[in-house]
């Protein structure tokens, strides 16, 4: 019998599944399968577009994190090299300073002249193109178009100034104070247990201060532009005390003069030290002689002024490579400016002397008797008489004569050249020279033609150019003690 097999219906197969369309391709492919709406297509599109867009903006941010994240650790990184090295404050500073320039150079001044209400100026110096005038119970900072900054009143019994780049060094000579001023406020006050000497700043800002000593002659301190201390110098008997401070262009080099005694006699020595070394680099001596006025040249070269010649030192050895002697005539006022040095002398009659960087003569000239100072810039010499101005070339020439109502106290070369007399300061660019050197020469012959006799002995063409009389019994004066040059007043 023959056994059947139930049959089973076999289970409907359910058709493959399609693949899932690529995204690119997924609004394509919905809309076009039947039954599917425009619409819906359109939905689901736009949510592609948007997830599209989300991600997109996700990487951004995460880009913009890791940069930011960068930036803040180089920041640390810096501020961190800052501090170690010292830079801090004088980065700082430099900030200071240009904002200080961009405000005052959007705010114009009124020109010159203007009046100071100062009555004898003890030193003038050029500030960021204006000036720094200081007189018996005040400070003046000025623009260089002649707006006043500010006006400082600073009590001190002896004032005295120094000034570099765009900030100014107020200090009280055998006081114990030290302000530094910018030309928008006080930035550091720093007192010293210690008489102060004398100070110095440097082109970048640095600082040098001199104070006595209880175990050695003096005692010298660098700082930096943030006042940090920087360096330390202790002078011996045997080297003398400190009376003149300069520092080379570097901001790290300094030249430093002494004043001590041996065998009878004052001898002036020159020490050059370098603020990355304790030892001294070089030295000099000029047995003998007493310096007036100290500067730096150049990188290379020290120019030292005496007051019975003049010398011009390599900064390197020490060593002397120029020198002028006065031949015995007195010393009045000397000022550098540039590369150019001119000397006041006095021997029997004053005469204006000038001299190259290498102190080899360009001029000797005739003065007037009525000459008390001497002012140098990189074009020209001036010399400041009883109540007049006198230009002179660098070649020895006359240029032209301004009579003045009061007698000039000080001469500066800044943005533009500036005098002051009598309360006020005028800008002698913009107001003119007064007198023609024809005038001048008119004046001269004048002068001489008034004369009984030619006391000085100098000859017709010295004559036609500057006219001399007798000098005045008693006077030779005290050398200049102003070390900063061109336009500074003396001192009490």
């Amino acid at each position: 019998m023959e056994r059947r097999t139930p049959h089973s219906t076999p289970a409907p197969q359910r058709p493959a599944a399609r693949p899932p369309a690529r995204r690119a391709g997924a609004a394509q492919a919905i809309s076009g399968a039947p039954g599917v709406s425009e619409t819906t297509a359109a939905h689901t599109a736009a949510g592609t577009v948007s997830h599209t867009d989300r991600l997109r903006q996700i990487r951004q941010a995460r880009r913009a994190r890791r940069l930011r994240n960068l930036l803040l650790m180089a920041a640390v990184v810096l501020l961190i090299a800052l501090l170690y090295t010292g830079a801090y404050g004088s980065t700082i500073t430099f900030v200071q300073d240009a904002w200080d320039s961009l405000r005052i150079s959007l705010t114009p001044g009124p020109g010159y002249p203007q009046k100071t209400g100062l009555g004898e100026v003890y030193q003038a110096e050029e500030l960021a193109g204006g000036f720094a005038a200081l007189a018996k119970q005040d400070l003046l900072l000025y623009s260089p178009d002649g707006r006043r900054l500010r006006s400082i009143q600073h009590g001190y019994a002896r004032p005295a100034i120094s000034v570099g780049g765009r900030r100014v060094c107020l200090y009280n000579r055998s006081g114990y104070e030290v302000r530094i001023e910018s030309r928008s406020k006080t930035l550091y006050t720093k007192t010293f247990e210690q008489p102060i000497l004398l100070c110095a700043m440097s082109p970048g800002g640095s600082l040098a201060v001199v104070t006595r000593s209880t175990r050695y002659a003096a005692e010298l301190s660098v700082y930096s532009a943030g006042m940090e201390f920087r360096y330390g110098w202790h002078p011996t008997d045997n080297e003398g005390t400190p009376i003149r401070v300069a520092f080379a262009p570097d901001n790290r080099r300094l030249t430093v003069a002494c004043l001590s005694a041996s065998g009878g006699e004052v001898v002036s020595g020159l020490y050059w030290l370098d603020t990355r070394s304790d030892q001294i680099a070089a030295s000099a001596t000029a047995p003998g002689s007493t310096l007036v006025q100290l500067q730096w040249l150049d990188a290379d070269r020290v120019l030292a002024v005496y007051d019975d010649k003049a010398a011009v030192y390599d900064a390197d050895t020490g060593e002397e490579t120029a020198s002028y002697s006065y031949g015995g005539r007195t010393l009045i006022s000397a000022s550098a400016g540039g590369r150019a040095l001119a000397l006041l002398l006095e021997g029997g009659a004053r005469r204006l002397v000038l001299l190259d960087d290498a102190l080899a003569p360009l001029a000797e000239i005739a003065a007037a008797s009525s000459a008390a100072r001497v002012v140098c810039t990189r074009t020209a010499a001036y010399s400041l008489e009883g109540e007049a101005v006198r230009c002179y070339t660098l070649a020895g020439e006359q240029q032209w004569l301004r009579q003045l109502d009061d007698p000039p106290q000080a001469l500066l070369s800044a943005e533009k050249l500036l005098l002051f007399s009598a309360g006020q300061v005028i800008a002698l660019d913009d107001m003119g020279q007064g007198e023609t050197v024809a005038d001048a020469r008119g004046a001269a012959q004048e002068d001489a033609a008034s004369s009984d006799t030619d006391a000085n002995g100098v000859d017709a063409a010295d004559a036609d150019s500057a006219p001399e009389s007798t000098p005045e019994s008693g006077a030779g004066a005290e050398p200049a003690a102003d070390a900063d040059g061109a336009g500074a007043a003396g001192a009490p």
